[in-house]
């Protein structure tokens, strides 16, 4: 029988553009075309899409990874699951009185939340945690090898009045899975007797692991894993409203699992660590924390205790997404909705500052350069050198921001195997040069000119240090200056350019043309509704599809209405107030956009260089459909069409 006390569903709608928002893109997407061909800037925009640090070479032995930074993902064995290194660090654990109240708002019972007290402060060392729930696939070869047994039954739920279906098992679960959904129908004693056969195939001749077991995470690694560095209710933040753009759960599940990485990763580069499936724990359930260790070890009270279980699940409400949900069941309960993750100790990891002096979780630490210009002008850099040799990437700032807003993207970029390198521009940040914002016009577009030598200076001394493949180079860019200018670099240097990334702003007709003709250059194009400077949505749509690569992404992040529609992007940021939809702003309220942005650099510069998997939704011949006479007017109607089949149909391909 199940301890979990019974949760309410809370309903979840999740709104489309509607067909008159649409229409009107429609007609300035026109606009803003008719105004490129007279020359004039077309906005673009990029905002980016998934927190994580993440993906060195999978598929390299623990003991080949040098200086476990963080997010460095590895694999001990064939057998073994995929697992990330979770940086040491600090804090919070446990729930506010405020969230507890919300949760109580949102469906909760009172006293199913009372158990997330005192909050406390906790301090942990490095270790590693699974990148994904173990699979059925992984489970598998488990029981092929050892011929474990299924067990007695499983439950359907862990409501009260939940029935024991005994045919039910892991194989057989009530619901069709594939080899990489996530395992079910398993208890803590199995999962258990899962990580005591990888540690003896660890143990056999020839294992190339040099760290510590496999085991099931502590309560305390698990929360601090799945927070990632926030202090939100979700990980994505405080809304559930958008929980389906983040995890599976009653509101969008279909009534059953759904393969493990379908959904964006955390900041720490982990997916799934909320939904899908519970994921039990190491700990003893204890009613409070006010006995709860707070070195990231677990709870232990003796073998006969409740264990508990976290992360919510494909059958349960979107409140129980929240960081602090904790849970418990018998370590022999067997659920329809119960999985595990694993967690392994590595050896050698550094200590966290004490927990009673909370500071933020660093990256490794970045070289600071100075580059001399033709003219004698010194433009500083941050260079994040990757631990073996690998492909390298140039970040390039937006207009009200500096270098440093890439430092913790650089970083985790370095941490996946790619040299890094990010730059003030002339008249920007700790570059020289007279400050940009205070130039007079002529002396802007004298500075301007100038930009593209100064990019090139940078350039050569990205692709000249030791273990950067020069011919394998990515470029990002930010904002009006960022995109612009990496578009520009990426036409330049079209041979060596294998992957663009673009965050919110417009670029030249020149820089259109060459997406228009680029079709090697797979790009990644990333948006929000609520972008302090619209039009960027719709220009922003303009360039996906004139981009001619099939590997192009599209990453839209919806919002119930526009920004105020501001066409230029000022120096004073005072003047626009700043709501974090912007460029590199974007990686606040989006805590998993650095994560999609590694994971595309990953994908198009060191597994398949130059190439991503082609979008599967045709919709280049829009652009094309437009420009001919009464093009709008037939799109219109199809996009009108499209809403009344689906009311979620989109012209434009998204990805969530």
């Amino acid at each position: 029988m199940s301890l979990r006390l019974p949760k309410q569903r809370r309903s979840y709608n999740q709104s489309g553009m509607t067909i008159e928002r649409h229409r009107t893109a429609i007609y300035r997407f026109v606009q803003i075309q008719i105004s490129l061909l007279s020359a004039v800037l077309i906005f673009a925009v990029i905002a980016f899409g998934r927190n994580t640090k993440n993906a060195a070479d999978a598929s390299a032995p623990a003991a080949a990874i040098s200086g476990r930074v963080r997010g460095t993902v590895f694999r001990d064995c064939p057998d073994c699951p995929e697992m990330v290194v979770i940086p040491a660090g600090n804090f919070t654990m446990g729930s506010s009185a405020s969230e507890k109240s919300w949760a109580a708002s949102h469906g909760a019972n009172p006293e199913s939340v009372s158990d997330e007290s005192p909050q406390h402060r906790v301090s942990l060392r490095s270790f590693a945690l699974g990148k994904y729930d173990v699979t059925r696939g992984e489970y598998a070869a488990f029981v092929r090898e050892t011929g474990y047994p299924a067990g007695d039954g499983c439950f359907e739920s862990s409501m009260p009045k939940s029935s024991k279906r005994a045919r039910a098992s892991w194989q057989n679960p009530g619901f069709g899975q594939t080899e990489r959904d996530p395992v079910t129908c398993v208890s803590w004693q199995d999962a258990r007797a899962y990580t005591s056969w990888l540690n003896d195939k660890l143990r056999r001749p020839g294992s190339t692991s040099a760290d510590g077991a496999y085991r099931l995470p502590s309560e305390s690694e698990w929360e601090y894993a799945a927070r990632a560095g926030t202090t939100t209710r979700f990980w994505w933040g405080d809304d559930d409203s958008g929980a389906a753009d983040y995890a599976w759960y009653k509101g969008n599940s279909g009534g059953q699992t759904q393969p493990v990485g379908s959904k964006p990763a955390n900041g720490f580069g982990l997916h799934d660590m909320v939904g899908d499936v519970w994921q039990w724990t190491e700990d003893c359930y204890a009613e409070s924390y006010a006995n709860a260790p707070t070195d990231g070890s677990a709870s232990e009270a003796g073998k006969d205790c409740l264990r508990v279980d976290r992360g919510g699940s494909w059958l349960y409400s979107s409140w129980l997404l929240r960081s602090a949900t904790r849970e418990r069941n018998p370590a022999g309960y067997r659920d329809v909705i119960m999985g595990l993750r694993l967690a392994k100790t590595l050896q050698g990891t550094e200590r966290p500052a004490p927990a009673s002096a909370p500071q933020a979780q660093q990256p490794p630490a970045a070289r600071v350069i100075d580059l001399k210009t033709s003219d004698g002008t010194v433009l500083k850099g941050s260079y994040f050198a990757a631990a073996k040799p690998g492909p390298g990437v140039l970040l390039l700032h937006q207009i009200n921001r500096t270098r440093k807003a890439w430092d913790d993207l650089g970083a985790q970029l370095a941490a996946a195997g790619i040299n890094t390198l990010t730059l003030d521009l002339r008249g920007f940040g700790e570059s020289g040069g007279p400050p940009y914002d205070k130039a007079t016009s002529e002396g802007m577009s004298q500075q301007r000119k100038m930009w593209p030598g100064d990019i090139d200076v940078v350039w050569q001394y990205l692709v000249s240090q030791p273990g950067v493949k020069r011919d394998v180079i990515g470029v990002g860019g930010a904002g009006a200056l960022g995109v612009a200018n990496s578009v520009e670099t990426a036409r330049r240097h079209s041979a060596e350019v294998k992957s663009l990334v673009l965050l919110s702003r417009e670029t030249l007709q020149d820089g259109l043309q060459f997406l228009r003709q680029a079709a090697q250059l797979p790009e990644l194009f990333v948006v929000a509704d609520d972008d302090e400077y619209p039009p960027t949505v719709e220009a922003m749509e303009l360039l996906y599809v004139t981009a001619s690569n099939p590997g192009k992404k599209f990453v839209h992040y919806s919002a119930s209405q526009d920004a105020p529609w501001i066409w230029y992007e000022p120096f004073d940021i005072g003047k626009v107030p700043a709501n974090g939809s912007h460029g590199t702003d974007l990686f606040k309220i989006h805590p998993e956009l650095p994560g999609i942005i590694v994971d595309w650099f990953v994908t198009t510069l060191i597994k398949t260089p130059g190439h991503a998997p082609a979008d599967t939704v045709a919709s280049a011949p829009i652009l094309d459909q437009i420009r001919m006479p009464g093009g709008v007017a037939q799109v219109t109607q199809q996009l009108t069409e499209a809403r009344r089949r689906d009311p979620k149909a989109q012209l434009f391909p998204e990805i969530p």
